[in-house]
């Protein structure tokens, strides 16, 4: 049975599942590459070969928490919708407080998940 939670592997690399009727927290952990630095900003971009105008998307607030946000040395971005049988790329660029940039980016596919 093939994992519904976490990332998987195919051969282009690690990617998560997700439901296009779900609504779930994506969350980056930034402490090992920190080390005493800071997160000073982060901003999150969704991009698909498939799709011009990504139906992925950060999602409006919910229940009074941020569609995407900071806190100590994790980041997180809130996703909701997705089209059947897309693979969405999303990019986070996180800014430390030393001015040093890096991005990271992982890729969701949504197709609907069967327990």
């Amino acid at each position: 049975m093939a994992s519904t939670t976490g990332y998987e592997n195919d051969n282009v690399g690690a990617f998560i599942r997700k439901d296009p009727g779900s609504t779930l927290d994506y969350v980056i952990q930034w402490s090992d590459w920190l080390g005493s630095d800071s997160i000073a900003s982060v901003s999150y971009a969704i991009s698909s070969e498939a799709e011009t105008s990504p139906t992925l998307t950060t999602s409006t607030a919910i229940t009074g928490l941020a569609a995407t946000s900071t806190s100590g040395t994790t980041s997180t971005i809130v996703l909701t919708a997705g089209t059947e049988g897309v693979v969405y790329t999303v990019t986070c660029t996180m800014t430390t407080s030393a001015g040093r940039i890096v991005k990271r980016s992982f890729r969701v596919k949504v197709e609907t998940v069967h327990l």
